[in-house]
């Protein structure tokens, strides 16, 4: 690291002084990682739709009736999470972790072969978002649109 640098680049494996790539207009380059991270999300929500269909089909009783129901909120928290995430907003990679969490904790309760697929395919997605790139883009998002709606 040159003297009198204190950051390290993760985008290109450089020290600089704090820099993170961006394109012309001033916004941050979005890292692989954060790229990867929502195209698995996008397979964990068709495993996940896959799953509870398949539930609802083998259920076809009265019990059935909470599954749509569970479908429409994994539906929303996955699309809300992955679209803000793409853009770089932080707090949609906390709502990701919390609702990976208790994804997690239904993991256990047992579930159908898709639905696995699905939650270890949130918990990769997850685990991306918390690598360095992805968080120096959090915090290169964050910083500009402070700047940009000063």
């Amino acid at each position: 690291m040159p003297p009198g640098t204190s950051h390290f680049n993760p985008y290109n494996g450089r020290a600089e002084a704090g820099q993170v790539p961006a394109v012309a207009g001033g916004t941050p380059i979005r890292p692989k990682q954060v790229d990867s991270s929502f195209g698995l999300l996008l397979g964990a929500l068709i495993l996940t739709a896959l799953g509870i269909l398949t539930r609802i089909i083998l259920l076809n009783a009265g019990e059935g009736a909470v599954w749509p129901v569970m479908l429409c909120i994994c539906f929303a928290v996955t699309s809300v999470a992955a679209g803000f995430i793409r853009k770089g907003h932080h707090w949609a990679r906390i709502l990701l972790t919390a609702y990976t969490a208790v994804s997690v904790l239904t993991f256990l309760t047992g579930t159908n072969l898709l639905s696995w697929g699905a939650i270890l395919t949130l918990v990769a997605a997850t685990v991306l978002l918390y690598w360095a790139p992805s968080r120096a883009y959090f915090k290169a998002m964050d910083q500009h649109r402070r700047n940009t709606t000063d």
